[in-house]
This record gives structure tokens, sequence and C-alpha cells, in this order.
């Protein structure tokens, strides 16, 4: 039995996990643009959700408006992972050839190191952002225009 990697089998892989990261990506842009401009209110799905943020709409909007700088960050590298991993991933499906687990290993390592980025900056957007929150409910002056 041959358990070496085939062209198309990659291909069945790359293509939706790479889609599926730049549908990520869109996600949560438009999650941290949404909740900084006050159109998507306080909720028990998506945003900054910590005790903090939900303790009223100024708290929630004053730490998504400073968590969004990082947080777009973490998104667009979502979005750039997904599509580098496709012009990674091109090889494999236009010319078929050269070694098929060699491009994998590429692609795996980008999406590795892309996911690890992204996450980071999101993360970090949080942490931005749960501190204005604090400072909006502690009634520091300004906590709401980080950012």
């Amino acid at each position: 039995m041959d358990d070496s990697v085939t062209w198309p089998g990659a291909f069945a892989v790359t293509v939706p996990v790479s889609a599926l990261l730049v549908g990520v990506g869109l996600i949560v842009r438009a999650i941290a643009t949404r909740a900084a401009d006050g159109r998507l209110g306080r909720n028990p799905i998506a945003g900054i959700r910590t005790r903090t943020t939900g303790h009223s709409d100024e708290t929630w909007i004053a730490a998504h408006r400073a968590g969004r700088p990082l947080t777009e960050r973490g998104a667009s590298t979502f979005v750039l992972t997904g599509a580098l991993s496709v012009v990674i991933a091109a090889p494999m499906t236009v010319a078929g050839g050269g070694d098929a687990g060699d491009y994998l290993l590429r692609w795996i390592v980008l999406l590795l190191v892309g996911i690890a980025v992204a996450t980071g900056l999101v993360v970090a957007g949080a942490v931005v952002g749960q501190r204005a929150a604090s400072d909006a409910r502690d009634g520091v002056p300004g906590s709401g225009e980080r950012g």
C-alpha cells in the first residue's frame, strides 16, 4: 500500500481549509467593526465578552474601540494566511509535479504560523479592550477614545 500524498488528495484538503481561513478573517473583521461602532451590541455570542465589557453599553463600546486595531490586524492575517496558502497549494493543483508531501508540509507550516500570529493579535486586541472597558467602568477619562 502506497502512503504517499497525492495531488488530488492535497487539493481536497488545502482549498477548503484556505477558504475557511479567509472566511474566518472576514467574520472577525465584521464583528470588530460592528461592535466598535455600536452596530453590534452586547450579546452572548460574539465580541469581547467579559464581565466588565458586559457591564454597560459604554464599557462594551470602549472595549471594542480600543481593541479594534489589533483585532483587525488579526483578521487581516487570517485572510492573508488563507490567500497565501492557496498560492502554496496552486503548484499542487496546476502542475502536479514535484513532491506533494513537500508542498503539503510547507502549507501546514504556513497555516500554523499564520493562525498563531492571527490568534495572538486577536487575543491582544481583547486584552487591550478589556483594559479600556475597566477604565470606562471606573470612570477614567478618555477610556473610550483609545486605538
